[in-house]
């Protein structure tokens, strides 16, 4: 349709080169840091200061294996969200699939 646009979002620039776009816009990564802030805004939602301290060490490991990359970060805090005790968030830090 005339003067609608379409958005592409992707970390691989070849699927932006075939997709014809005409503006490619590289990001950077995040810091660790703020990886950490996006993923624990969502895991502790609602959650005590306990709870939070009891946690935060194996909340930040896992952030930093998110590489900078706010998806995968905001995506693990809503999946920690339903995990409760530090076995469950350590299931998630030793995932393979996060490889």
């Amino acid at each position: 349709m005339p003067g609608s646009s379409i958005l592409v979002t992707t970390d691989k620039e070849s699927v932006a080169r075939r997709m014809e776009s005409l503006h490619v816009f590289r990001l950077k990564l995040l810091s660790e840091e703020m990886c950490w802030l996006i993923l624990s805004q969502k895991a502790f939602t609602g959650r005590s200061q306990a709870s939070r301290e009891i946690l935060e060490d194996i909340g930040r490991k896992i952030a930093n294996k998110r590489q900078g990359l706010p998806l995968a970060a905001k995506t693990s805090g809503v999946l920690l969200q339903d995990k409760q005790g530090r076995e469950e968030w350590q299931n998630v830090l030793n995932n393979v699939i996060w490889k």
